[in-house]
């Protein structure tokens, strides 16, 4: 463990869930999301899903 804050790509899928789940059980942390903006590829809603039950620390970052 570091003094610096963890982090996780959080795209609300079965993977980095897990990843950010796990993270959380140590130590809190933040998570991040890179999100295109095509509607029909987002995976925003499942990430936000994920960041609010772990109470993580949530940042989206639109990739253009």
């Amino acid at each position: 463990m570091s003094d610096a804050p963890l982090g996780v790509f959080l795209s609300g899928g079965v993977d980095s869930s897990a990843v950010a789940a796990l993270m959380t059980k140590k130590k809190p942390g933040r998570d991040f999301l890179c999100r295109i903006p095509e509607g029909a590829y987002s995976e925003l809603p499942y990430a936000r899903i994920v960041a609010r039950h772990l109470n993580s620390v949530h940042h989206e970052v639109l990739v253009s």
